[in-house]
């Protein structure tokens, strides 16, 4: 496993300031995060592919609040793909606190977005 730099945990701690990326998507601020790596540790660049996480996302939630560890589909089905997430994450980090608003609505709304449209390729045998 690489050790991060002292650039990556400075930008760690930014991310970290955002609270849980889960928790913020629907409204609610949680502090008290973990970071989490969505492509392992060893990977080049890993350390910049995180997620801030309550403990309830990363690992300790269940069907109302699904955790990535180890219901990953679940999560992504609720919040969106990880590495969308990690885009919104980076946006967040750069962006002043009005936009940041923004952003969240925007992304909510595109995974709801994704999810009709899969819904409409179920009903209509569309692929």
């Amino acid at each position: 496993m690489s050790n991060p730099t002292k650039a990556e945990k400075e930008y760690w701690s930014k991310v970290a300031a955002l609270g849980c990326i889960a928790c913020r998507l629907g409204g609610v601020h949680s502090p008290v995060v973990s970071i989490h790596h969505t492509e392992g540790r060893t990977k080049p660049g890993a350390h910049k592919k995180v997620l801030p996480l309550c403990a309830e996302h990363h690992q300790t939630g269940g069907a109302a609040a699904p955790s990535v560890h180890p219901w990953k589909a679940r999560f992504e089905a609720k919040y969106g793909a990880q590495d969308l997430l990690v885009r919104l994450v980076r946006l967040l980090v750069g962006a002043p606190d009005g936009a940041q608003n923004v952003l969240l609505k925007d992304h909510a709304q595109a995974v709801l977005e994704d999810k009709c449209s899969g819904i409409t390729h179920f009903m209509t045998g569309a692929t």
